[in-house]
């Protein structure tokens, strides 16, 4: 994780029941839309959990982000080119 970190330019935090999120957000925003539309209700449903563990980028290992800047690029070039080959081929 401290890898994937790396990659991107600030922390990634593990929130508690991280593996519940998505449902648990779902279930939010339903009882949201059902609910009254008010500042306090808004607050009282949608708690952010605590933080369980966070990953910072790694301050050492220059050549890994490195590495990953190029794959980045590489990555961003054939996002481009198939986007272009797709587009040609739509409509």
């Amino acid at each position: 994780s401290e890898y994937f970190a790396s990659s991107i330019p600030g922390p990634i935090h593990l929130h508690s029941g991280a593996q519940t999120g998505a449902a648990l957000g779902a279930a939010r925003l339903g009882w949201l839309a059902t609910s009254p539309q008010t500042t306090a209700h808004f607050e009282a449903v949608c708690i952010r959990p605590p933080i369980e563990k966070t990953f910072s980028p790694s301050t050492h290992n220059v050549a890994w982000r490195a590495v990953l800047a190029r794959r980045h690029g590489r990555f961003q070039a054939l996002y481009q080119a198939t986007h272009r080959l797709m587009g040609a081929h739509s409509g």
